[in-house]
């Protein structure tokens, strides 16, 4: 077995769905800066395809939901 940790990344529109938003507003995120008041979560470019590893969005979800509390 190999030692190399395994990542689950997501495409955009997975990513979108998983955080409950439209495509749209995740690609916008990434030229504004901003999704939901906050730094959007951060991104990996292939080539002209962007993914999305599932911990960053679940840690985004967490800071996002401090962030509503507070």
């Amino acid at each position: 077995m190999s030692d190399i940790p395994t990542r689950r990344y997501l495409s955009e529109r997975q990513a979108a769905d998983y955080l409950g938003f439209s495509p749209h507003t995740l690609r916008q995120s990434r030229w504004s800066g901003k999704l939901a008041g906050i730094e959007p979560p951060q991104h990996i470019k292939l080539g002209r395809n962007v993914r999305y590893e599932l911990s960053t969005l679940d840690s985004w979800m967490a800071t996002a939901t401090e962030e509503a509390r507070s």
